[in-house]
C-alpha cells in the first residue's frame, strides 16, 4: 500500500533543494534526489526533510564542529 505524499519537488528545506523523486522504500516512504548549497547530490526521506531532521548534506555538522573547535582553542 503506497502512502500518499506531498510532492517536494522544487521545496528547499535548509541548505537542500529537491530535484526529483527516485522511488520509495518499501512502497512506503518516498526518496527524493537533493542538492545541498555546497553542490553535494545525495537522497533524503521525505520524513526527514519535512520534519528538519535534513537540512543540508552533512556540510552544516562539519561547519558547526569547525566553529566549535576554533572557540575551544
Amino acid at each position: 500500500m503506497e502512502v500518499k505524499t506531498k510532492d517536494l519537488v522544487g521545496r528547499r528545506f535548509g541548505r537542500v533543494v529537491v530535484l526529483e523523486k527516485v522511488g520509495s522504500s518499501d512502497g512506503r516512504i518516498s526518496i527524493y534526489k537533493c542538492r545541498c548549497d555546497c553542490g553535494q547530490e545525495f537522497n533524503a526521506y521525505a520524513c526527514n526533510l519535512t520534519s528538519g531532521r535534513t537540512r543540508s548534506c552533512g556540510c552544516l555538522r562539519a561547519e558547526k564542529n569547525r566553529q566549535r573547535i576554533k572557540i575551544v582553542q
